[in-house]
């Protein structure tokens, strides 16, 4: 039997692995545990002792993990099972909705890509080092931030409007207005094409439009298109 702690252990892992863009690892999975709203760096004190075993012991048999060290469950009807809507409202400590595992995971990674270590200065030689592979194997916030500046957008999209819209809503702009969004604007400009910043300045605008009446819609959207618009000019200006 798990203890609550366990279970909420659980309940994070699960989400992560069902609902992330691409496998993750065992280390990008202690990570990405670990992040606390508001945090400016890894606790040390929050990450699994003992990654492999933990992740097992709280959810085994759901998932498993696989030689490459990547983590996924065992099954597609477990995935079918967390994500029931039959299961909704129920007093269940594993009914998941994709929604509300959308805005965790988006939280999560806007609250690691605000890390002080990511700061505009460490910008060109973080992306140096994992284009060349290194610090990957590193059991620190490294782990987790190429998914993290490919798939923060695409999780923010998907999480519609959930009851912590707002929320997240004022996390995304303080990001994107911040100096910790040149490294994801850096990123893109090496990475992306030019339409990949049309596209996710336009589904952005879509998803941020959800909540507002028409005048609200186009008053923050624009707010938030003019600091990406801005940032993409200030990376493209200094190179």
């Amino acid at each position: 039997t798990l203890d609550e702690d366990q279970i909420r252990l659980c309940r994070k892992i699960l989400k992560w692995v069902t609902t992330a863009k691409e496998s993750l690892t065992v280390n990008q999975l202690t990570v990405a545990v670990a992040v606390r709203k508001d945090d400016k760096e890894i606790d040390e004190g929050e990450l699994l002792f003992d990654p492999r075993q933990d992740i097992i012991t709280v959810c085994a048999p759901l998932v498993e993990i696989l030689s490459d060290d990547t983590v996924r469950i065992v099954h597609l009807s477990v995935k079918e099972y967390l994500y029931d809507p039959s299961r909704s409202g129920q007093e269940c400590p594993f009914s998941l909705s994709p929604t509300s595992s959308n805005t965790d995971i988006s939280s999560a990674l806007l609250t690691l890509l605000s890390f002080d270590e990511f700061a505009a200065a460490n910008s060109i030689d973080l992306l140096d080092e994992l284009d060349v592979g290194n610090a990957r194997k590193k059991l620190e916030a490294q782990a987790m931030l190429t998914y993290g500046l490919r798939n923060w957008h695409l999780h923010c999209i998907e999480s519609g409007y959930s009851p912590k819209f707002q929320i997240l809503l004022d996390q995304l702009k303080h990001y994107v207005a911040s100096d910790y969004s040149y490294l994801w604007m850096e990123s893109l400009a090496k990475h992306e094409s030019g339409a990949s910043w049309i596209y996710i300045e336009n589904e952005l605008s879509d998803w941020t439009g959800l909540e507002f009446d028409y005048a609200g819609a186009y008053s923050f959207v624009s707010s938030l298109i003019h600091s990406i618009s801005y940032r993409r000019w200030q990376y493209l200006s200094i190179c």
